[in-house]
């Protein structure tokens, strides 16, 4: 597994690109123009990165340096796109902790729902990245295993949804075979009979 980490400075990416905190000065919160645009040009490698990584296709040297100056992946494409894609994993990871994006459970009028929270503008922008560089627009959890996962597309409201560990399993296929099961039973007893 070592041979797939990438060779170069491996310094924390929170020493590499602030989260653009506003300062008082006068007065006045003020955050510095050139850290923003630093940040968004970071955001556009990683889309970029994510894009080259799950098409196969190989990345800029100029992406990764923009992101760590010092940075060096091995030439054999193979191992490089597995370290990039671990990379790529390690530094949203690293924003996230920074953005200090966490889940908030809310319970309203519309029920129970979890949603991504995180304070400002960074985290905010931290936690889109992450949906697009997953292809998501948003998570789901799964109705056998309860985990959260980012779906390759949303379920609707009131629908079972599995993770890819589940369907694996067949377990989606099982709850099927369960409520067509059940709806026959109900059936039965109402005397309708069977209905297929």
């Amino acid at each position: 597994m070592a041979a797939l980490l990438p060779k170069g400075d491996l310094r924390p990416v929170s020493d590499a690109h602030p989260a653009c905190l506003p300062t008082e000065r006068g007065g006045w919160n003020v955050e510095p123009l050139e850290c923003w645009w630093s940040v968004a040009k970071s955001f556009e490698c990683v889309v970029r990165i994510a894009a080259s990584v799950r098409l196969g296709e190989p990345t800029r040297a100029e992406w990764w340096t923009h992101l760590l100056p010092t940075i060096v992946f091995s030439e054999d494409r193979s191992e490089r796109s597995d370290a990039e894609a671990l990379y790529l994993s390690y530094l949203l990871n690293e924003w996230m902790t920074m953005a200090d994006i966490h889940l908030e459970y809310l319970w309203g009028g519309d029920g129970a729902r979890l949603q991504v929270s995180s304070d400002g503008l960074f985290g905010a922008l931290v936690s889109d990245l992450m949906l697009a560089v997953a292809g998501s627009d948003g998570f789901a959890f799964c109705s056998a295993c309860g985990l959260a996962y980012i779906p390759e597309q949303m379920p609707r409201r009131g629908q079972r949804r599995f993770c890819q560990e589940c369907r694996d399993l067949k377990k989606d296929k099982r709850a099927a075979d369960r409520d067509y099961r059940e709806k026959q039973r109900r059936l039965r007893k109402e005397g309708g009979g069977d209905i297929d």
